[in-house]
């Protein structure tokens, strides 16, 4: 029994070693996983009371110091992380940004050449790094370091639009360009804005589209589509329509000196794929269906008051015939209505009538404009005017000079 008693003793002692050993290894698996967890979420404050000894939280309670207006301990928080964690470019770039503010631009030059090394994916510190390389005229960092710049996503545009300013530039342009030529993920998005871009950012997109002809990948109708907007915007009405020239293609109807009049097309092409000088559909008032084994856009009776189609056409002075067909209900002249407007003054130059059908049916609509010498483009446009009792098809759009 002794025996018994005296040998039980040691495994119990082991298994009781064990135990808090357990004890110990959870305890510090759970420790480093707040630690992580606060680092994930950006909570300098929380990482670095939970696990002092990680430098990513302390980098983050240095950057979160910096943002308080605490310099002088954000500088010495940022040294604490970068000596736990050299590689923490948060902490790097931290003390660079508070060296600047304590002792003036520039004070921090050799933090923030550290951390250019290091944050490739870190936006703060790319925007430092292509800054640098376009004041110093580096083309091709410039274009490495905008290229890496917009790989970390840009949803306010903010980054985007420097890039396009910066691009301006000639030398910096052509290493861009190069770029652009291998279909980065972010080229539509550099191409397409939320709103058309404008000014020096507008100058710089326009350039850039125009060098691309020397290079094998052109730009699509997507892509040309927010630059030629901005000419429109901004009436550079010429240039518009050179832009489109340079890299689209149109065959014109037989007998009309447009194209597509019988929307060919599928409805993507109309939404996505289109320069302002294609037909363009508005999805809250149009759609493409093909009826009878013919294709026509179909004006829903109750949609938006916003045009269904649009398109701009560059027309030079003199007079124009439009025709078209429409079918619905007798009303149709009524409710729908094709114009024809200058984009340099909105003055509208033509409409179609108003008047009544008979029956129900196909009906066949023409109106007569003439285009003035100062009328820049001329913008035409299909809108419902007033509720239908059906929706209306609309096919066969021809254009003849008169």
């Amino acid at each position: 029994m002794t025996r018994a008693i005296g040998t039980s003793l040691p495994r119990i002692a082991i298994f009781a070693v064990l135990l808090l050993a357990g004890v110990a290894i959870s305890t510090q698996t759970i420790t480093m996983g707040l630690g992580q967890a606060a680092v994930r979420s950006n909570n300098g404050a929380a990482a670095a009371s939970i696990r002092p000894q990680n430098g990513w939280g302390m980098a983050l309670l240095a950057e979160s110091q910096f943002e308080q207006g605490k310099t002088a301990q954000a500088m010495a928080t940022s040294r604490a992380a970068i000596e736990r964690t050299p590689l923490a470019v948060i902490g790097v770039r931290t003390l660079a940004r508070a060296q600047d503010k304590l002792h003036g631009a520039g004070s921090g030059e050799q933090a923030w050449q550290a951390a250019s090394l290091l944050g490739w994916r870190d936006k703060p510190v790319q925007v430092w790094a292509a800054f640098r390389a376009l004041s110093n005229g580096q083309s091709e960092i410039f274009a490495m370091r905008a290229d890496a710049l917009l790989r970390t996503g840009d949803p306010d545009e903010l980054m985007t639009r420097f890039v396009r300013q910066a691009v301006v530039q000639p030398d910096i342009r052509k290493a861009f360009v190069a770029r652009l030529a291998t279909d980065p993920p972010w080229r539509t998005r550099f191409f397409q804005a939320e709103v058309p871009p404008s000014g020096r950012a507008l100058s710089g997109v326009v350039a850039v589209l125009e060098d691309m002809k020397a290079t094998e990948t052109a730009p699509t109708r997507q892509e040309l589509r927010d630059a030629i907007m901005g000419l429109i915007k901004a009436r550079r009405y010429k240039e518009a329509a050179a832009l489109d020239r340079r890299y689209v293609r149109r065959s014109v109807d037989q007998g009309s000196l447009i194209d597509d009049g019988g929307f060919e097309l599928e409805q993507s092409d109309y939404q996505l794929r289109a320069t302002p000088f294609d037909w363009a559909i508005d999805p809250r008032s149009a759609a493409v269906e093909q009826v009878a084994g013919k294709r026509h856009v179909v004006i829903f009776a109750a949609g938006s008051p916003d045009p269904a189609l649009r398109r701009f056409l560059a027309l030079p002075a003199g007079g124009y015939r439009l025709e078209f067909l429409a079918s619905g209900s007798p009303d149709i002249g009524r409710t729908i209505r094709f114009a024809a407007a200058c984009a340099a003054s909105g003055a509208v130059i033509g409409k179609s009538s108003d008047a009544l059908g008979t029956e129900e049916g196909k009906q066949e609509f023409a109106f007569d404009f003439s285009v003035p010498a100062d009328c820049g483009l001329v913008e035409l446009s299909l809108r419902q005017v007033e509720p239908g009792s059906s929706d209306a098809l609309v096919d066969d759009v021809r254009l003849e000079r008169l």
